[in-house]
Order: C-alpha cells, then sequence, then structure tokens
C-alpha cells in the first residue's frame, strides 16, 4: 500500500472519529411529563411517552423522565427495546385526575426529583367531569407555580388538549379551556421560566386517532410524541420542524 493512501485512509478515520465525538444532540436534563390517563396509557397502549422516548433518541439527545409513577393503567405492555436501550418508564401520568388532584399532590412528588422541563396535558377529566374552566386553569397555574418553587429555571410545555369523540358539550368544555390555556402561557411565559404551548388539538382526531374515543391509539400516541419533541427542540433553539441530523458519516450513540 501506497504511504499517501495510508495517510488519507489515516486522516479519514480520524476525522469520522473526531466528527463522531463532536456530534451531541439536545441536553435536555429531568423530563416529566404531567397528565392524566392519556399521559398513562393502558395496559395494551405503550403510551406517547415512549413514543417520545424514541424519538428522543433518535435526535441523540440526552435526558432523562422522572416521576413517582413507572407502570400504565392496570398493568404494562411490552415495550420493545430500542437502540440498545430500555424505556424510561419514569412520568406523573394520573388515570383519572383532574387539575386540583395533580396540584394537591405535586409538591410531595417534587421532593423526589427535580425537573428541567415539565410537558403537561391535563384538564380533560375537568372538562368531562363539568369543572369551570375558569378554576381548571388557575390549578394549572398553580402547577406552573409549584414547579418553579422547585426548580425557579423550569421550562414548560403546555398543551391545547386533544378532542374526543364522547359528544358536543365536553368537546365545547374542552374549546374553552384550550383558549384560556393558550393566554395562560402568555401571561405566564417568562425569560427565566419559558412556557411554550404546544398545541396537541389542532390535526387530532378522535375518530383515528383513538381506540375509546377519548384515549390515543399508536396514531394519536405518535402525533402526540412528534409535537412534544417539537416543543422540546424549540425549547432548545433547534428550530420547529426537521429533526437535527448529525454529520455524515456519523452514528448517534
Amino acid at each position: 500500500m501506497k504511504p499517501t493512501y495510508m495517510l488519507s485512509v489515516v486522516f479519514a478515520v480520524l476525522a469520522t472519529i473526531l466528527t463522531e465525538r463532536a456530534w451531541a444532540g439536545p441536553d435536555y436534563g429531568n423530563i416529566v411529563l404531567i397528565g392524566d390517563s392519556i399521559t398513562q396509557a393502558p395496559s395494551t397502549q405503550l403510551s406517547y411517552r415512549y413514543r417520545l422516548w424514541k424519538r428522543l433518541i433518535d435526535d441523540g439527545a440526552t435526558f432523562n423522565f422522572v416521576g413517582s409513577l413507572n407502570v400504565n393503567f392496570s398493568g404494562n405492555p411490552v415495550w420493545p427495546a430500542y437502540a440498545g436501550r430500555s424505556f424510561d418508564r419514569d412520568h406523573e401520568g394520573h388515570w383519572g385526575w383532574r387539575v386540583d388532584q395533580i396540584v394537591g399532590q405535586l409538591s410531595g412528588w417534587l421532593a423526589g426529583y427535580t425537573p428541567n422541563i415539565a410537558l403537561i396535558h391535563l384538564g380533560s377529566n375537568d372538562a368531562f367531569q363539568s369543572q369551570s374552566a375558569s378554576s381548571t386553569i388557575g390549578e394549572l397555574g398553580q402547577i406552573i407555580d409549584r414547579l418553579r418553587a422547585d426548580n425557579p429555571r423550569v421550562k414548560i410545555l403546555l398543551a391545547r388538549l386533544i378532542q374526543t369523540s364522547t359528544g358536543a358539550a365536553v368537546n365545547a368544555r374542552i374549546n374553552e379551556l384550550n383558549a384560556l390555556i393558550t393566554g395562560l402561557v402568555s401571561s405566564k411565559n417568562t425569560a427565566l421560566s419559558p412556557v411554550l404551548l404546544v398545541d396537541q388539538n389542532s390535526g387530532f382526531n378522535p375518530a383515528n386517532d383513538t381506540y375509546d374515543g377519548v384515549h390515543p391509539n399508536a396514531t394519536g400516541e405518535e402525533k402526540m410524541a412528534q409535537k412534544w419533541q417539537l416543543g422540546l427542540r424549540a425549547l432548545a433553539g433547534l428550530g420547529d420542524t426537521q429533526p437535527p441530523v448529525p454529520p455524515t458519516g456519523v452514528t448517534v450513540r
């Protein structure tokens, strides 16, 4: 083998190694997913949490899901390993809970962990139980306040709620709440602790994206996971349309 050819091979290998070491996705730190049954998911569904976890791995992100729960409702599905890793199951998705119930327990849960980022899809059960939108929005504000008491620099993604196919009255209450959520995001957003709106409502079709008119099926879970992913990428300043692409020839680990 000629010396010049050998040198070119060596330089190519070194360039690949150095580029691979330089490549890194966003570092999100501790992420807590706060919600109700839509977040927890039943034993028959993988959950949007699992699908988001896979997407963040594909982004090359560093992150850790945190929470007081690590199970789905009524049992766990078989979560396939991905990229040689096991699913990070921790969360705060509480089946059937209203916002006020989450508020009542959140400070206790936060004694066990400190999130850097909180993803919140919460209020559907309040709409089902005919709670007033104004009281629910006040309680969502309390959740933000409690998160900030634990970490003044916490970043928050607050979702507009998905629709259901359970009737016009419920969806009317969800629409009213979603309108107030948009205003809450604006009023709570600060430079130190940003609050971003994630519109989980738009493009979600309960006839196609749920298995029972309320809870996401695989298609719905993917839709929700994608929107959370884009919200996280916006927090990291990576844009909101395409996932980050590692340099050519680089393997993201």
